[in-house]
């Protein structure tokens, strides 16, 4: 099964019959197309932990490998641990800027001296949401009393923020009136915001699309031991030859598939996401 898309929702998509490729096949062609994909576009479409040892340039401002940007865990330059509230972080740049409060005012400049530890990924809000009853503090494994529980599930990403301008993104567990989050590095007010993430739509109908693709197209190229009788009377005729319902449907698909392409692009969605090395 792949990480984003299932087998289902690829049969959903362009109706092939389960007697006409495996499921094995059909998921290995899924998980290739999802891998492709995230290349393609330069990041991930759920929230991923990941950690950069980075050179610094002796200035307040470092830019990570990947974003989105959701949240900072931890923090350390040239061996100082810098807190996640002495620093400013941008979410679609991936830029951290180290604030005036912090008593280290710069990204040290000794090679490979800045490791951040953070959690990155194209997501979107759910309809899925809540809000905290009371303030919470920071810290691992932190129970939150929220407002409702429902439609949440152990092993959700959540994105929290209210009134005091902290914002952050969480892993949770589900219990009764209570979402424990993994970890929090900030505190938050009582009345936040709880929103479930999950990957955009828009991309997830991409997945489906390009994975239809190419399934269609090995159907059509194994239809050499396709065959077809037909009788008329004492007369009876095999006859070998492509599955022309399928060639039509992967044509509809890929039209499908180049206007998302058009208008993800002018929305400026489905564009490679830059990269920058530090030099």
């Amino acid at each position: 099964m792949g990480t984003y898309i299932t087998y289902s929702d690829v049969v959903r998509t362009c109706g092939i019959s389960t007697n006409l490729m495996t499921s094995t096949d059909m998921e290995l062609t899924i998980n290739d197309v999802e891998k492709y994909t995230e290349r393609w576009l330069n990041c991930k479409f759920a929230p991923t932990v990941e950690v950069d040892i980075l050179d610094g340039k002796g200035t307040s401002v470092i830019i990570l490998g990947h974003n989105p940007l959701l949240s900072v865990r931890s923090l350390t330059s040239d061996g100082d641990t810098i807190l996640p509230t002495e620093i400013f972080w941008y979410k679609d740049s991936g830029k951290i800027e180290i604030s005036s409060v912090s008593s280290t005012a710069i990204f040290s400049s000794v090679q490979q001296s800045n490791i951040i530890k953070y959690i990155h990924g194209f997501v979107e809000y759910s309809s899925t949401g809540t809000t905290s009853t009371v303030a919470t503090i920071a810290g691992t494994s932190i129970a939150i009393s929220v407002s409702s529980t429902s439609g949440f599930t152990t092993g959700d990403w959540v994105e929290i923020y209210g009134t005091d301008g902290f914002r952050e993104a969480a892993q949770i567990t589900v219990g009764t009136g209570i979402l424990t989050a993994d970890q929090l590095v900030l505190t938050h007010a009582s009345g936040s915001f709880i929103k479930k993430l999950e990957m955009p739509k828009a991309i997830k109908r991409f997945l489906e699309l390009e994975a239809s693709i190419s399934c269609l197209m090995k159907i059509i190229g194994s239809t050499y031991s396709f065959k077809s009788n037909y009788s008329l009377g004492e007369l009876g005729i095999t006859k070998t030859g492509p599955f022309q319902h399928y060639s039509a449907t992967l044509q509809n698909i890929i039209l499908e598939r180049n206007r998302l392409i058009g208008e993800l692009d002018k929305q400026g969605i489905i564009k490679p996401r830059p990269y920058i090395v530090s030099s």
